[in-house]
């Protein structure tokens, strides 16, 4: 989705993401023999269940689940008597949902959208490193502890045009003869599709730099003689017209620049292009009240995390001319659907308004008001995708699937809220614990709600550890969590928290120590009561970064500069520095390296909250 406001750090739109760490809450939860598991050498069986297999419902069937698989379905099943049985009277089971539209930057994003019911994320957009590294996991085996990640990569985009914002170094194409040889580059790179981005902000009442329409369709031309989908990112009606006609596979958010004509939902449909409207998000630019919204659903809340809860509750300035936004949106997808078009879910999560896994319930309820049935919603979250994308082992709940299922309270095929009532979510036959994901975020939110002394001392290292007078402590961050190589050693020693790494030359490059204020990674603390933060600190090497992550501030980080001192120098940095931070809802603190490459070397000591 197109961002209204500059960030102020090149490193802005990673810099979040260095603080999605392994921690308590952030991670999948194991079942705890709360329900059986089909993993390698086991099974179960899933009776008298209603089921939505993908395109239809069964009632009062039986799923059984052998070795990670389905192994078979129907109203006659026939399993050992030993076989472990889960009632599924008064429920409903479906395949695991697959979002269509995300931007997945490491791992614990995947393990939150798994504990929604997310099983699989399409990702129109990270660093290519990662998506490598998630695509071997997947290629070495059946992964049980996050959504499967499957990617576009590296996006095309004009010089300086969107997404080159982010100040990422990514290639862009300038004229349309570069098509072919950045198409090659992607399908060498991994990318299991390619994202042509055609963007030029006249939606949002700004100009930016933008694809012209020859070398959008050379693209679509070079992906199709690589063997590679095309999808469109598209802001206006011309746009997504335009994509259509030159043969693009689908287009990435509905048009919403004017009320469609009534023929444009037709013309879009005969010309076999798919669509992901990402309604939430569009709602979010239109309104700026989604987060509440889906926070205001306990079913929602309670098992989102403190990271999610920072990108669901951000939100975009609100402009006059992006007021009725959705209301263009849904009417184009009311009118695509009426035609029998394809339409596909997805959240572009985590924009502002959105999040990882949570937000894929709330566009499926988005869906059925822009005139899709309950059932019609469920198909654009597990086959249609499926189908679109080429993933033929998911999507679907018949013999020889992935058991990638979830199983809830109700009948979603009537009411599509309730694909909300979690019971029981399996990932390749491994159960998760969705009373455990409750209880961890239930915990988080009790000890987010406690006091924080300040102002007052956070570290002295006096005892070796790195530990903290309150909030979770330190931990080492590094662009690694990008695909980058920097590296980073944090060493409580004399006295003092030697950090100790390199920062080698990346898409974003960082290293450095990161303070957690909250109960949690990324949960809020207050300290407004307290006028900046002040550390010794003495090294060798580059000059010195400060950051610090507020709720207010979504994904843009503030930061500060400082120089490098053999000898102790006392940093003393007010709050007022950081541009627009609001300390009521401090988030982390980074003290490193970042953007200057090279070995480095420093000492902090003394840190407090002044």
């Amino acid at each position: 989705m197109f961002d209204h406001e500059s960030l102020p750090t090149r490193f802005a739109h990673a810099a979040l993401l260095v603080a999605l760490l392994s921690a308590p809450g952030a991670a999948s939860v194991a079942a705890q023999q709360q329900f059986p598991s089909g993993t390698e050498g086991s099974s179960f069986a899933i009776t008298n269940v209603r089921v939505f297999d993908g395109t239809s419902v069964h009632e009062r069937w039986t799923v059984l689940i052998k070795d990670g698989r389905i192994a078979a379905t129907g109203h006659r099943v026939v399993f050992p008597k030993a076989t472990p049985v889960v009632d599924g009277t008064g429920r409903t089971l479906f395949p695991g949902l697959i979002d269509a539209h995300t931007h997945a930057f490491d791992r614990q994003t995947l393990v939150a959208a798994l504990n929604y019911g997310v099983t699989t994320e399409l990702d129109q957009f990270t660093s290519a490193a990662f998506a490598a590294t998630m695509r071997s996991e997947q290629a070495a085996g059946d992964v049980t502890d996050r959504a499967d990640l499957f990617s576009a990569g590296t996006f095309a985009t004009a010089p300086g045009g969107h997404g080159t914002q982010f100040g990422m170094a990514i290639p862009t194409i300038a004229e349309p003869a570069d098509a072919a040889g950045f198409v090659a580059a992607r399908k060498t790179e991994g990318s299991d599709w390619l994202k042509i981005i055609w963007e030029d902000g006249s939606t949002y009442d700004m100009t930016v730099a933008s694809l012209n329409a020859e070398s959008v369709g050379a693209l679509i031309r070079a992906a199709e003689d690589n063997g590679l989908l095309s999808v469109v990112h598209v802001s206006t009606m011309a746009q997504a017209l335009g994509a259509a006609e030159m043969g693009a596979t689908g287009i990435v958010h509905a048009p919403h620049d004017r009320m469609p004509e009534a023929t444009d939902g037709a013309t879009l449909t005969a010309a076999g292009i798919f669509m992901a409207p990402t309604l939430t998000v569009i709602r979010s630019i239109a309104t700026g009240k989604e987060g509440a919204i889906q926070l205001g659903d306990e079913r929602l809340a309670a098992v989102a995390n403190s990271t999610l809860r920072t990108t669901v509750q951000a939100s975009f300035p609100v402009r006059e001319k992006t007021r009725r936004a959705y209301d263009f949106a849904k009417e184009l997808t009311r009118q695509m659907v009426a035609a029998g078009g394809m339409i596909v879910a997805g959240t572009d999560s985590p924009n502002p308004g959105t999040a990882h896994g949570m937000s894929m319930h709330r566009e499926l309820e988005l869906l059925v008001d822009a005139g899709l049935t309950p059932l019609a919603a469920l198909q654009a979250a597990t086959a249609n995708p499926a189908s679109v994308f080429g993933l033929d082992d998911r999507g679907r709940i018949a013999s020889g699937a992935r058991a990638d299922l979830v199983l809830v309270e109700g009948d979603p095929t009537s009411d599509i809220t309730d694909t909300r009532n979690l019971v029981a979510i399996w990932r390749n036959g491994a159960a998760v614990s969705v009373e455990g994901a409750r209880a961890l975020v239930a915990e988080q939110q009790a000890a987010a709600g406690r006091a924080v002394p300040v102002p007052g001392p956070i570290s002295d290292f006096d005892d070796g550890a790195l530990g903290s007078r309150f909030g979770m402590g330190w931990a080492p961050s590094t662009d690694e969590i990008m695909g980058g190589s920097s590296t980073v050693e944090l060493i409580p020693e004399q006295g003092a928290l030697t950090v100790r790494g390199e920062v080698r030359a990346g898409a974003t490059s960082w290293a450095g120590a990161m303070f957690f204020p909250g109960a949690a990674p990324m949960s809020p603390a207050d300290v407004s009561a307290g006028s900046g933060i002040r550390f010794k600190v003495r090294g060798e090497g580059p000059g010195l970064t400060v950051m610090l992550f507020a709720e207010n501030l979504g994904q843009a980080p503030a930061y500060a500069g400082r120089s490098l001192s053999a000898e102790w120098t006392t940093v003393e940095i007010r709050f007022t520095e950081f541009q627009r931070v609001d300390p009521q809802g401090l988030t982390a603190i980074f003290i490193g390296v970042a953007g200057e490459l090279g070995s480095f070397s420093m000492q902090i000591d003394d840190v407090e909250i002044y």
